[in-house]
């Protein structure tokens, strides 16, 4: 009979411990736990130029998509904290909980809808065909057909290029996927326009152009986790809103994009 109680008790404590732990997580909000802990954590891949990368210089994370990360730490008056990862594996951490939001050109689309938090866009793009100098054999879209590209596999581009019946091989960044199509192991590679114009700039003897088409526009957003993000959200668009009425995000705009314009 004795034993028989205090195994009752033990399960009750247990069961008990369980189900505070659970309503706690279950109501934890994101932005309560930012602004308790004084810092937001931000996943990006730190390899994409201009949007993040390392300044060759002084080897600083830098990029117009982190700038506007900083800025909005900033303004919920955090400190911020940048996790770099490869992007094939950079939106799952959002909701495992590696970080607290993803910066890293972030495309707004219904999966992606469906799977995360997204916040109000911050910018608009359009995809560009990159071939070889020289290919006279790919002049739209639709001639990827059968055609091997280089792209990160989990990409937009690369399910663009997956509806259009061409062949994927992946590849981390949008460098190697220049070099693979330089030294011939694939036929294109698809990219935001403003990355290409940007690599072209710095690279102007790369035997590879940007062909003149008028592909999809997309607008990008931060990714948050699904759960418990709506007032970290709130929050996000209000400062984004703010930003472009004082100008500020005019001025980080520049900053990284008068070089390709």
């Amino acid at each position: 009979m004795f034993k028989f109680k205090r195994l009752t008790l033990v399960l009750g404590i247990l069961i008990f411990g369980v189900t505070l732990s659970a309503c706690n997580n279950k109501e934890q909000d994101l932005y309560e736990k930012i602004i308790e802990e004084g810092k937001i954590v931000v996943g990006t891949e730190g390899t994409y130029a201009p949007f993040t990368y390392h300044d060759a210089e002084t080897g600083d994370l830098t990029g117009f998509d982190v700038e506007i990360a900083r800025e909005v730490a900033e303004r919920l008056g955090v400190e911020v904290e940048f996790l770099e990862t490869k992007w094939d594996g950079l939106l799952a951490g959002v909701n495992t909980g590696r970080y607290d939001i993803v910066a890293n050109q972030v495309w707004k689309k219904p999966a992606r809808e469906e799977a995360y938090t997204l916040t109000d866009p911050y910018m608009l793009t359009n995809a560009v065909l990159v071939v070889q100098e020289g290919n006279t054999t790919i002049t739209s879209l639709e001639d990827i057909a059968g055609q091997k590209g280089a792209h990160s596999l989990t990409s937009a581009y690369a399910d663009m290029a997956r509806e259009k019946g061409a062949e994927i091989v992946g590849v981390d960044t949008f460098t190697e996927a220049v070099q693979n199509l330089i030294n011939g192991h694939v036929e294109y590679t698809i990219n935001d326009t403003a990355t290409v114009a940007y690599y072209l700039a710095q690279n102007p003897d790369a035997n590879v152009k940007a062909l003149n088409l008028e592909l999809d526009q997309f607008e990008v957003v931060f990714a948050l986790p699904k759960e418990n993000a709506n007032t970290l959200e709130e929050k996000i668009n209000a400062i984004l809103e703010d930003m472009r009425n004082d100008g500020t995000y005019d001025a980080i705009y520049q900053t990284y994009f008068e070089v390709i314009e």
